[in-house]
């Protein structure tokens, strides 16, 4: 099945070089489809979708590219094509805490944060053990802080986990509002944070705030 992945891989790059992006498309779309990822793949196919005019698609796939390996090129290309959006939505501007706040959950993956959690607290039992047996005499003070440490690394963990999913819409399409007055179009390549999801609808927040509904086949989630 790699081999077959490897083949199909080549196949693509050499469609996309020679310019013909609407099989490049198919084929690297296909590779996606059997669960290949890879940077340059994303990429790729992003660079496709910009070439054939989808700037929605073409976003989503520079910032999955991103969020495998940090590259200027592809930082580069996701700022060109962001100035494509017909109508851009301004962020709302967070305040120091909670952006520190993301970027301190940033640093790791849900798990990753589990893991430093129960390395920390095997550490202060571990302290605890040596100094019940004379091995150890540092005070009760350092496995106190491990054990707090240990606290914070679980709800970092546990807010990674509850943190809602983001898309990109990848085709211009309707937003209702839940205020009706904030109902209107919305551009391919916004960015929006899901809410919740229904059968042919999702619940969304825009970079500035205002909430309301889009139809689920008009986003690609992140």
């Amino acid at each position: 099945m790699r081999a077959e992945s490897n083949m199909m891989l080549e196949k693509a790059n050499q469609v996309y070089h020679n310019k013909n992006y609407s099989e490049a498309i198919h084929l690297y779309s296909q590779l996606l489809s059997d669960g290949y990822e890879h940077e340059v793949l994303y990429y790729n196919l992003g660079n496709a979708y910009y070439k054939t005019g989808k700037t929605g698609l073409a976003i989503w796939c520079y910032k999955k590219a991103l969020s495998i390996h940090e590259n200027n090129l592809y930082s580069d290309n996701l700022a060109l094509t962001e100035k494509k959006i017909s109508n851009p939505i301004p962020t709302l501007k967070e305040i120091f805490f909670v952006r520190w706040w993301r970027s301190v959950l940033a640093l790791q993956s849900s798990n990753g944060w589990a893991m430093w959690a129960l390395i920390l607290f095997l550490g202060s039992i571990m302290l605890m053990i040596l100094r019940k047996l004379g091995k150890w005499q540092g005070g009760n003070l350092v496995p106190t802080i491990g054990l707090l440490a240990c606290s914070f690394a679980l709800l970092l963990s546990y807010s990674v986990h509850s943190m809602k999913s983001h898309a990109i819409i990848i085709e211009n399409t309707m937003f209702n509002g839940n205020d009706r007055t904030q109902s209107g179009g919305i551009s391919e390549g916004i960015e929006v944070t899901i809410q919740s999801k229904g059968k042919t609808q999702a619940l969304v927040s825009l970079p500035d705030g205002r909430v309301g509904s889009v139809p689920l086949e008009c986003l690609r989630e992140l």
